[in-house]
């Protein structure tokens, strides 16, 4: 993820994840954590700011059909 690579390199977080969490039956929600360093907590405005960024490129260009191919593979291990 272009976001977490960016932020690695800058030393704001340790760690980036996201995923859906069901909150009810009719409805869940996507969540993102990053785990910031103490550096991070002074940039948090812009750290958001990349990650709505990201978001935005995704609206725009559509995840990469690699990322479809790739699941089954990954569920056929677990």
């Amino acid at each position: 993820m272009v976001v977490s690579r960016a932020e690695w390199l800058k030393g704001w977080a340790t760690g980036l994840s996201a995923g859906e969490s069901d909150w009810t039956y009719g409805f869940s929600f996507f969540t993102v954590v990053i785990d910031l360093t103490d550096a991070g907590h002074e940039h948090v405005e812009d750290i958001v700011g990349l990650l709505f960024e990201y978001i935005r490129l995704l609206q725009q260009s559509g995840v990469c059909k690699w990322i479809f191919d790739e699941v089954p593979h990954y569920l056929a291990v677990l």
